[in-house]
């Protein structure tokens, strides 16, 4: 499903995004939000698609070259954009979650929520209030929330 403000509607441009690393590694990405300006990154990237979300993906991959911290690297690639930004994104590897929403002008539309309970967690952009048993937090703008996968915790960096 998609609602396409950048980008026609097309599988290339369908989240999420999947990259594999030439050492192997895999990882996934998904944005929500529109990003107007030009996203720079490292030219062996080559976007199937045409979207801003493939291009942050790639942006971000390009500062974790030079940062080795999925962290730093979410947060140069939005410390970079001049253009009010309104983004949600999740960047996956097989052992951690990254979790990033930009302080934006629609606080109430563009959030990130996350469940949790003991054995579980879940990650949305609206509480699921139907699911009693998850106690759900909003998570911090202008931070990267790390969800590490094997021990579930989670933590905030700034």
């Amino acid at each position: 499903v998609r609602a396409a403000s950048v980008g026609s509607v097309c599988l290339e441009n369908t989240h999420p995004f999947h990259y594999r690393t030439e050492q192997g590694e895999e990882m996934v990405f998904c944005h929500n939000g529109t990003i107007k300006e030009n996203i720079k990154f490292d030219q062996k990237y080559k976007p199937q698609g045409t979207t801003d979300s493939e291009q942050i993906l790639y942006s971000t991959l390009t500062q974790y070259q030079q940062t080795n911290d999925f962290s730093s690297a979410i947060i140069n690639v939005f410390a970079q954009l001049q253009q009010p930004v309104n983004s949600n994104i999740i960047f996956s590897t097989k052992k951690k979650s990254y979790i990033f929403s930009k302080p934006n002008q629609f606080p109430r539309y563009l959030q990130m929520w996350i469940g949790k309970k003991k054995d579980a967690l879940i990650v949305s952009s609206e509480k699921i209030t139907t699911i009693k048993e998850y106690i759900w937090e909003e998570m911090p703008k202008g931070k990267v929330v790390v969800i590490d996968h094997k021990t579930l915790k989670v933590t905030i960096q700034p």
